[in-house]
């Protein structure tokens, strides 16, 4: 078995699948940075750019870039930006828009350097939110495009170099917001995680792109659990209420309507690992030892037994189900087993090598996520190969994780 083999990343960045029609209309004014001052030579510092606003106060400039610099070329146009002049900044700018319209927001990124991730991030916000976080080892444009939801009639966009301000930052051309006319099933699959320690304040559901690592905040999905399970389109969670009387309860967000319900209420000690059962109609559960199934309907429990293997302390972990739901895995700090249900029998399969390792999902050509951490460091997710055991370091998030999940392509079903 081979221990932290770090991939490399080329790919194109797609967060969202959508079957829609666009309206055709740029709603960015000067998108790719070609109306602006002129400067001499290949590129230039500028106080003002075309219809965008700098919102940093540690830089009073623009830097605006040519393919004639030989960074990069230009993706469209000859000109592009980049986002850490003498320090890192941000750019703005407010669009008008329709309350409750659905738009796309899309853009071209590349780091400055290669090997330098700390020190190429971008982070993009909308009306205020931030919605992703975008970084890279690998120099070259990669597509990036999200969907939004206006709720005013003016809708600021802005877009911030972030990481370490060395004057190498993000680069970014061709951004582009449209109108979606016709929107239809949102299918907005893969890899899901929850931070740890969830709180009202701080409780934050993410989406992660696990080609390139760029990463998707869920707004508006207000719980103190640190657990996520998903099925058909459907996140899962359980939630302690009291932890004297153990009260709990079973909430769903619909990733397509955007909408969170409380399912039912149940009783619980507090739930480090989920899953959907085979069925669909449970969660199979564990709080440290043992494992549970709680019923979506009544929120009935029933206690299924007691996990024990010689010498594991079943600390950290996850469990989650193969692509077919014919074997159940666990997660712990130290190792992957299979899990015999009706005997609660555990079979070691690989002892991992990932430090503090936390949540686990398995996608659909059967390879395990799973996500580490060092102390006082942000969580990496790593991947696993099932029938050999190698795990490859893929990429460092912005939070501690807790549990993750994957959700399956629903709206092909």
């Amino acid at each position: 078995m081979t221990l932290y083999n770090p991939k490399k990343i080329f790919s194109v960045c797609l967060l969202t699948a959508f079957s829609f029609t666009l309206s055709a209309t740029n709603l960015i004014q000067n998108g790719s940075f070609e109306e602006s001052a002129s400067f001499s030579g290949k590129w230039g510092l500028l106080s003002e750019l075309n219809g965008w606003t700098l919102t940093s106060d540690n830089t009073p400039y623009f830097e605006v870039q040519t393919s004639a610099l030989n960074v990069i070329e230009a993706q469209d146009g000859n000109q592009y930006l980049e986002l850490d002049s003498n320090n890192n900044y941000g750019i703005n700018q407010t669009i008008q828009t329709t309350p409750g319209d659905d738009y796309v927001i899309s853009f071209y990124y590349s780091p400055r350097n290669n090997n330098k991730e700390s020190t190429n991030k971008l982070e993009l916000s909308w009306d205020g939110q931030k919605i992703a976080t975008v970084a890279s080892k690998v120099k070259g444009w990669n597509y990036y495009t999200y969907n939004v939801k206006a709720t005013t009639n003016e809708t600021q966009i802005q877009i911030s170099g972030t990481g370490k301000s060395d004057s190498l930052g993000a680069l970014i051309d061709n951004v582009m917001l449209e109108k979606i006319d016709n929107p239809n099933k949102t299918c907005n699959g893969g890899l899901y995680g929850i931070n740890n320690y969830g709180s009202q304040a701080s409780g934050i559901i993410y989406q992660f792109n696990t080609t390139d690592g760029s990463t998707t905040r869920l707004t508006g999905v207000p719980s103190t659990a640190s657990n996520i399970a998903s099925a058909d389109g459907k996140l899962y969670l359980i939630e302690q209420l009291d932890s004297k009387s153990r009260d709990s309860r079973i909430l769903t967000f619909d990733i397509e309507s955007q909408q969170v319900t409380s399912e039912v209420l149940t009783n619980s000690y507090p739930i480090y690992r989920s899953a959907i059962n085979s069925t669909g109609n449970s969660i199979r559960a564990t709080s440290k030892t043992f494992m549970y199934d709680f019923d979506l309907l009544t929120g009935d429990k029933n206690i299924l037994g007691k996990m024990q293997f010689n010498g594991e302390t079943f600390k950290d972990g996850d469990i989650a189900y193969n692509k077919d739901f014919t074997i159940l895995y666990l997660l712990t700090g130290k190792a992957l087993y299979i899990v015999d249900v009706v005997t609660m029998k555990l079979t070691q399969q690989y002892k991992h090598g990932i430090k503090w390792a936390s949540g686990l999902a398995i996608n659909n050509d059967n390879f395990a996520y799973v996500s580490g951490r060092k102390p006082r460091r942000n969580a990496h997710i790593f991947e696993i190969n099932l029938s050999t055991g190698d795990v490859s370091d893929l990429f460092e998030t912005e939070s501690r994780i807790n549990d993750l999940t994957f959700v399956d392509d629903f709206c092909n079903k």
